[in-house]
């Protein structure tokens, strides 16, 4: 194949090394995520973290969750039919479909609107080979980049060219199977080149509770492939992503009685983006065509599969100039096109159409500008027109200042807005017995105010952030015990909290530790709790990575979380949510600049993870998907 040719490059054959940037550089690396336009993360507006390719290397995370939960605030979440399939930030948490953090690929959405964020292969088969850095807006996204841009907004931002190249083989405990390959080319003005991942854990099972009191046996065992080609031609841009994740699962309700222990869903996303940017009238115009489709199939022995479908269509058009030496402009139009269907069968009703087959158009207008008064005080602003095929049109706000002093000191404060459309599911889905779909969902809504606080010298950056968010028309799922559930418009819900993050690296040292602590509280009307998300309180990270020697690299992260609620009025069949403690642990040995031997424990104390079950809300918790200690060998050869 074209793009399995080397081509020798000095650069890219090294190890990513986490120490190669100075601390201040570290600190202050560029991003794009905030406003859609390179910048230094001190000057970027809102609440915005960084997990660089170094750290994602350093700690051995082997999946885009794992990742992101190196970051403050974010904790991975799944149920009974998803294992992993949702990111919770600062304790916000919809459901089983990750409804309101928007994951983006290099700025464009990995959007899909038939649940409004099935991302279960994304987080587990996304290819982390070509990854630059992860970035994470803890706080509304909506003005940049529409619905479901929620609580949060996570952009997977790719080297633009070949990149790291190499090759990883691992073996683990309990037939745990990874390999993958990052490879390219260039030619003058053209590049090209390819990620894949597989990985394979055979046996991971748990024991649980359904909602009658009977014993749940599963096996979470998962194979999970993926693939990402990306390519450039002088302007133009493309990029194409395949993930596939094939695990067992609860069932599409957590009765042992309806499902055998031989349960599974096979969740494939594909997205495909061709971008370019033009010189027009004195400013910038960018343009890109992306394709989402989401596909999951869930087969229940006895003769009872059953099927998502969903293709998603957006023409983005972005321009922006430079008004001034300090202000920039910002001008955009997003059209999108949405079509599937979902159907099963029934082993008493034969086949049945589980959502029937629409299409649906959303449109979006954005404008922004921005104004850098003088080399302390900067001011964002932009306004976002939403309007969806089906509801109301909603206009998103942001105003956002930053003011720097020069002895390390900055601030920011920032008001922001965002929407979500309901999803074609929650709209339309009919399963007796299961959920029914509600046609006069309104609009969900939420706004936020961050203000941040923050220290950074030549070896140490702490930042304390303040968040209150007002949540208005909640879409949430809900059952009695024995009956079909619905989904309705929940109210309000005010979250509120704290975070603090540090970074501590002494001067000429290959040692850095890394600590962040979210604490937040969340009320509504007629709960009788003030953790009525039922989310941790607390959620505790600390990091360690620490050079020994030449050759040799030590990695640990620690992540704590507790304070959980469990749902009210849940049936207490199931262990509680206890305080727990997750420890990973990595040893990387440098032999040469292009070979590595490395060892992975995950869970290093083998606890068990249970979460509130946020789908039914009929019986306390379900496990999370890694519930055993693993470790697993690995080599890294870098061509």
């Amino acid at each position: 194949m074209l793009f399995l040719v080397h081509t020798a490059n000095a650069r890219q054959t090294e190890a990513p090394d986490p120490f190669a940037l100075s601390f201040e550089e570290l600190l202050d690396v560029e991003v794009v995520t905030s406003s859609r336009r390179l910048q230094a993360l001190s000057q970027a507006p809102g609440v915005l973290s960084v997990v660089s390719r170094e750290q994602i290397q350093a700690y051995g995370a082997t999946s885009l969750v794992e990742a992101l939960e190196l970051a403050p605030g974010v904790l991975g979440t799944g149920t009974y039919m998803f294992p992993v399939n949702s990111l919770s930030i600062r304790g916000d948490q919809p459901g089983q479909y990750n409804t309101h953090v928007l994951i983006l690929l290099d700025g464009q959405p990995v959007r899909e609107t038939q649940n409004g964020g099935a991302d279960l292969a994304i987080l587990r088969a996304m290819p982390l080979g070509g990854i630059k850095q992860l970035e994470i807006i803890r706080g509304p996204g909506s003005v940049q980049y529409g619905t479901n841009a929620f609580s949060g907004v996570v952009n997977i931002v790719t080297d633009p060219g070949v990149g790291s190249q190499g090759i990883t083989t691992a073996l683990g405990s309990g037939g745990r199977q990874m390999l993958s390959l990052s490879q390219g080319i260039e030619r003058q003005s053209a590049w090209a080149t390819v990620n894949l991942r597989f990985f394979n854990d055979r046996h991971n099972p748990y024991r649980a509770q359904d909602e009658t009191n009977q014993g749940f046996v599963r096996d979470f065992d998962q194979q999970n492939l993926g693939m990402r080609l990306a390519g450039g031609w002088g302007d133009w841009q493309f990029s194409y992503l395949y993930t596939d994740s094939h695990s067992g699962h609860g069932g599409t309700l957590p009765i042992a009685s309806l499902f055998t222990e031989q349960a599974s869903i096979e969740a494939t996303r594909q997205w495909l983006s061709l971008s370019t940017q033009q010189n027009l009238w004195q400013g910038q115009l960018s343009i890109a065509l992306t394709y989402n489709a989401m596909h999951n199939h869930y087969t229940n022995p006895g003769p009872q599969p059953s099927y998502m479908d969903a293709h998603d269509w957006q023409w983005d058009m972005r321009w922006q100039r430079d008004l001034s030496a300090d202000t920039t402009l910002t001008l955009g139009v997003e059209l999108q096109r949405n079509k599937g269907d979902s159907a099963g069968d029934h082993a008493q009703s034969g086949h049945i159409q589980i959502i029937p087959a629409y299409q649906d158009n959303q449109q979006r207008a954005f404008s922004e500008i921005a104004h850098q008064f003088n080399q302390r005080l900067s001011l964002v602003a932009g306004l976002q027109l939403n309007k969806a095929e089906h509801g109301d049109s909603h206009l998103s706000s942001r105003v956002s200042a930053n003011y720097q002093w020069q002895n390390g000191w900055l601030a920011k404060i920032q008001y922001a807005e965002a929407y979500r459309a309901p999803s074609m599911l929650e709209q339309g889905i009919a399963l007796p017995g299961v959920v029914m779909g509600n046609g006069a969902l309104q609009p969900e809504t939420v706004e936020t105010w961050d203000a941040q606080l923050a220290y950074s010298s030549a070896s140490f950056y702490s930042a304390v952030s303040l968040f209150y968010s007002h949540n208005q028309d909640l879409i949430i799922r809900r059952a009695q015990p024995g009956q079909t559930a619905s989904y309705f418009n929940f109210g309000e819900q005010r979250i509120k909290g704290l975070e603090w993050e540090s970074r501590w690296q002494p001067v000429d040292s290959n040692m850095r530790l890394e600590l962040s602590w979210t604490y937040q509280q969340n009320l509504a009307p007629g709960v009788n709790t003030d953790n009525a998300s039922s989310m941790p309180r607390h959620l505790l990270k600390l990091g360690w990575i620490q050079t020994l020697g030449d050759n040799l690299q030590l990695g640990v992260h620690m992540q704590h979380v507790r304070g959980w609620q469990n749902p009210p009025g849940a049936l207490p069949y199931n262990p509680l949510t206890n305080p727990q403690t997750g420890v990973n642990a990595h040893l990387n040995y440098h032999v040469n600049a292009c070979l590595s031997l490395w060892l992975d424990v995950d869970n290093v104390f083998d606890q068990s993870r249970w979460q509130p079950e946020v789908t039914r809300r009929v019986v306390n918790t379900w496990p999370y998907l890694e519930q055993q200690r693993q470790l697993t060998a690995g080599i890294d050869w870098r061509f």
